[in-house]
């Protein structure tokens, strides 16, 4: 996409609520600001090396993904009730976008608690 799109991706319709003022790579106009944006992502951000750096982040919150899904399925086996809940992957998978990114941009991964407070404190300033 911004290889071979970016002038589509940059001139497509959008809401002055997605928007930080236009300054943002995702909602940005085809600017000058936009292509230093663009080209920092391209080389520093989505480059093989740098992808590659974060690889063991990656395998990590995957894995533990896995082993609370597994941690929840033995609990709901051991409870009273014989029917067995559908897993809900959405929940699971929210919480690895949410640690990978937090670990990622200020090193920290939330808890259950604390990740509840700063999805919060996201959604409020960005919806």
């Amino acid at each position: 996409v911004l290889r071979d799109k970016d002038h589509q991706l940059s001139n497509r319709q959008r809401s002055d609520k997605m928007t930080q003022s236009g300054t943002d790579l995702v909602w940005s106009d085809y600017t000058p600001h936009y292509v230093k944006l663009r080209k920092l992502c391209t080389l520093e951000l989505f480059s093989l090396k740098s992808i590659e750096n974060f690889r063991s982040l990656r395998e990590t919150e995957a894995t533990t993904m896995v082993e609370s899904i597994l941690k929840d399925l033995k609990k709901s086996d051991s409870s009273d009730d014989q029917a067995q809940k559908p897993v809900v992957v959405r929940k699971y998978l929210a919480a690895v976008v949410l640690n990978t990114i937090s670990r990622l941009m200020i090193g920290k991964q939330f808890g259950d608690e604390e990740g509840k407070e700063f999805k919060a404190i996201v959604e409020k300033e960005f919806l």
